[in-house]
């Protein structure tokens, strides 16, 4: 894993592999004795233990330049020519930028190891009435497995994403803040 330097702004960004119950903000941190703030959130509602050492985020290094003002509309620095030292310098933070970031191909750890069979024990279908033969009832299982952060147990537990974004245009109106309610044809 690398270094940031002191004082370097890095943007923090959860990893894909990391658990589904566990979600990391992605933000804007300034390094502190070789150190950052990472704020997580677990969105379970059992205690998940996290051991020392285990990957939780990527730490990429913002350059300086990401924060100074923007270059005049005519420059493009798509042109790869460097005939301006400006230009050639804006193509070394951005190489900066892509070799700080590291990407740990190393399967992480299991932090919970019996977290799979208390998934397992919630997921198990009872067959008792079923005309499934066994065959089919493994694979029914290892599908249910596959796919068991898709179910919730209750109504209660459905999460939030940030991965849609809609708005409705009531005009100069205010949103209505009530729940959706059937009406009568008749009303």
């Amino acid at each position: 894993m690398g270094r940031a330097p002191e004082n370097a702004t890095v943007l923090i960004e959860g990893l894909p592999e990391l658990e589904p119950l566990l979600k990391v903000a992605r933000s804007l941190c300034s390094v502190q004795e070789g150190q950052t703030i990472v704020e997580i959130c677990n969105t379970s509602y059992e205690d998940l233990v996290i051991r020392k050492d285990t990957a939780l985020a990527a730490a990429t290094v913002v350059p300086d330049s990401a924060f100074s003002t923007a270059s005049p509309v005519g420059t493009s620095s798509a042109v790869s020519t460097h005939s301006d030292p400006r230009e050639s310098q804006a193509h070394l933070d951005l190489n900066d930028v892509i070799g700080a970031t590291v990407v740990n191909k190393d399967p992480p750890n299991n932090p919970m190891p019996g977290l799979d069979e208390a998934y397992q024990a919630e997921l198990e279908a009872d067959f008792t009435d079923s005309k499934l033969g066994g065959e089919q009832q493994g694979l029914l299982r290892s599908l249910l497995g596959d796919f068991r952060d898709r179910f919730v147990e209750t109504s209660l537990k459905l999460g939030r994403t940030d991965l849609l974004e809609f708005s409705i245009d009531t005009g100069a109106h205010p949103p209505i803040k009530q729940r959706p309610y059937r009406v009568s044809n008749a009303e």
